[in-house]
């Protein structure tokens, strides 16, 4: 099973020159090694999960999900994600923490690999690959400051995808190629062709923040 930790094997280990930080990256090969199958991310509409807050026991942060609210994510997230990558992160123990009112993360095993913020809910750089987000490639000097957790600038883009307004895309470097940020466009892949400037994606989760550190990584 793949990403029972952080780290899991057929993962290459790169140190970004500029971010500065260890990023992994699972290899095709492991993936297909695994019987599993990179598609493509349905997207489409809003997503708000809310847990039963009076389950968790008083100053506890993390608890498992019960059979119940597991059947009930799974029918909201098949409406996001491919099926497959629905199967691999509930083959292992679910369970929820709640950092703050507005944002929860949902646990496969020790791995983070779903954030539930407000309306927005978005794979951890942990699945990025699996959950097969579309990609925006960003240039060396654009690096280090989305791997810090500023949005994404349009003059800094160098590739990308085809996606719409409000879609949450994975962000990658030039040379390595490896996901160093999880984001929504604020506009589509057509009006930032059109543009020359401007902020065009919201970061959400990048290499080195607290969910990062919460899966291992360093």
């Amino acid at each position: 099973m793949i990403l029972r930790d952080p780290f899991p094997s057929g993962t290459s280990f790169l140190r970004h020159p500029v971010a500065n930080v260890a990023i992994t990256t699972i290899t095709v090969t492991a993936a297909i090694n695994e019987g599993l199958k990179l598609l493509p991310f349905l997207g489409g509409g809003s997503l708000l999960l809310k847990f039963d807050d009076t389950q968790f026991k008083r100053g506890e942060l993390r608890r498992p999900l019960r059979k119940k609210e597991i059947k009930r994510l799974r029918s909201e997230l098949i409406t996001k994600f491919p099926e497959e990558f629905i199967e691999l992160i509930l083959s292992e123990q679910v369970s929820i923490e709640k950092l703050s009112r507005e944002r929860s993360i949902i646990y496969s095993g020790k791995t983070p690999c779903i954030v539930i913020e407000r309306e927005l809910v978005y794979p951890t750089l942990f699945f990025s690959e699996e959950s097969g987000l579309k990609t925006v490639v960003v240039d060396m000097g654009a690096v280090g400051p989305v791997s810090r957790g500023s949005d994404v600038m349009i003059p800094g883009i160098v590739k990308l995808d085809q996606f719409k307004e409000g879609e949450v895309l994975q962000i990658k470097d030039e040379k390595h190629h490896v996901s160093i940020a999880v984001g929504v466009s604020l506009m589509s892949s057509d009006e930032v062709k059109r543009r020359d400037r401007g902020r065009c994606i919201r970061n959400l989760h990048w290499v080195g923040d607290e969910i990062w550190r919460r899966g291992g990584g360093h």
